[in-house]
């Protein structure tokens, strides 16, 4: 069993948060339509407005209204502010560009999201644990396995041993009872020997080993 889950566990190859993880890729990806939707609004009004454009042109006529004006604080403030919107919308273009291409509303993909997500459920369900625990799960089987694997090494090991101390003793069983059964045969002829001198000419000693 404990082999077996492993195995299944190791095939299924859980990872750490996944669940939640595929989840809110599910959540994006099932609301493709709409974000598309909105994120093209957005480029279309980036497009239409053409803000840095426009910042740009306000920034050279502040620049040369500066040059006109001598020892002015306001208008040094003025541009400097003109000058941080002009930055922070560029980056917010460029951050708008890269969540766009970030974004993945293949409808294969979000099939394949959607089984991962029954498939973890479901080994899940099948050890009475929470989908974020399957990790932890894999890692206890792993050590269980060598632990039983270490016990049946030492199984072995024993089985081994008491083979080779059964075959010591069946070998030294077989010499006694050779060297038994060679002793009776001595004592009876000794015996038989000395029965005709006892008048017990017609009795026969003879010693049974069993």
């Amino acid at each position: 069993y404990i082999e077996y889950s492993l195995e299944e566990l190791n095939k299924l190859n859980p990872q750490e948060f996944e669940e939640k993880e595929l989840l809110e890729k599910k959540h994006l990806m099932s609301n493709g339509k709409k974000i598309l939707g909105n994120l093209a609004d957005v480029e279309k009004n980036l497009v239409s407005t053409d803000i840095l454009s426009s910042l740009h042109k306000s920034i050279r006529s502040l620049d040369n209204i500066k040059n006109l004006i001598t020892d002015n604080e306001e208008i040094d403030k003025l541009i400097d502010l003109f000058d941080n919107a002009y930055t922070k919308v560029s980056d917010s273009i460029d951050g708008f560009e890269v969540f766009r291409n970030s974004l993945n509303f293949d409808e294969a993909e979000l099939k394949y999201t959607e089984e991962r997500i029954m498939d973890l459920r479901a080994i899940a369900k099948k050890h009475r644990v929470l989908s974020e625990d399957l990790p932890k799960l894999r890692e206890d089987f792993e050590a269980k396995l060598q632990l039983l694997k270490k016990s049946n090494n030492l199984v072995d090991d024993i089985k081994n041993n008491l083979d080779i101390k059964y075959s010591k003793f069946k070998n030294l069983a077989e010499k006694l009872s050779i060297a038994r059964r060679k002793s009776a045969d001595i004592v009876d002829k000794k015996v038989n020997g000395e029965l005709a001198f006892l008048k017990l000419s017609n009795a026969e000693f003879k010693t049974n080993i069993a």
